[in-house]
This record gives structure tokens, C-alpha cells and sequence, in this order.
């Protein structure tokens, strides 16, 4: 998601957010890296998708926040919550160990999230990868 600004629609950004959860299962990097400022309405959306993908045994990285962004997340006690990574690739690599770690923990791992894939944000449905 390059431009994530929930002054302006964070709504629209908190539906974007739920469907990608809801299409990719509960492991999904939200690319922070054109974001320049969230509010607390953002991030309000971001920690109740957190729990949300938590409860399901995902997470939801935060990857390239910018200073702004990250000095914020620090002042609230948010970056010591999240997972946050200084680039996509760094926190595709993370929530794979992550990932790993958890089902050598698990007996079993089943149900609908038992083979949920990476995905960011800006990632393009599974279907609609199919169709090209």
C-alpha cells in the first residue's frame, strides 16, 4: 500500500486492509514505504487488524515505515507491538522465519489458515494471478 494516509480515507484504507487479510489469509506485510504520516485513526485500523491476523496465527508486518512514521509508532509503544522490518524483502524474509518457527512449535497445523501465503498489501488477488 504506497500511499496509506488515513487523514484522507481510512475506511477505504481499513476495507483494503481486511480484504487483503480475508484473500491472503492472516499473513499479510503492509509496505509502509510511501506513507508520511498516519493518525491515530490509522492506526487504530492497523492494531485491530494486528489482533485480528494474530488470533488466526498470522501477523501483519510493517515494512519501510519512514522516520516520521517510525518515530510515531516508537512514541505510542506501538513498534515494540508490531513486527517492523526496514524494507519488503526484510519483512518477507522475517514472517517466513516466523512462519517456520511456529509450525516446527505446532503438532498439527490444519484448518483454512494452515497454508496461508505472504502477501502485501499491493499484492494481486491469487485469481487474478491465475488469469494472466
Amino acid at each position: 500500500m504506497s500511499s496509506y494516509d488515513h487523514r484522507d480515507n481510512s475506511c477505504g484504507s481499513a476495507s483494503h486492509l481486511t480484504t487483503a487479510v480475508a484473500v491472503y489469509g492472516p499473513w499479510v506485510i503492509v509496505d509502509m514505504a510511501g506513507l508520511e504520516y498516519i493518525g491515530s485513526a490509522g492506526l487504530g485500523v492497523l492494531v485491530r487488524v494486528l489482533k485480528w491476523t494474530r488470533a488466526k496465527g498470522g501477523d501483519l508486518p510493517l515494512a519501510a515505515p519512514q522516520d516520521v512514521v517510525r518515530k510515531l509508532l516508537t512514541v505510542t509503544g506501538l513498534i515494540g507491538v508490531f513486527s517492523v522490518y526496514p524494507s519488503v524483502e526484510q519483512a518477507v524474509r522475517g514472517a517466513e522465519e516466523a512462519r517456520r518457527l511456529a509450525a516446527g512449535r505446532a503438532v498439527a497445523v490444519s484448518g483454512e489458515y494452515g497454508s496461508a501465503r505472504l502477501a502485501s498489501c499491493h499484492a494481486t488477488p491469487p485469481a487474478a494471478q491465475a488469469a494472466h
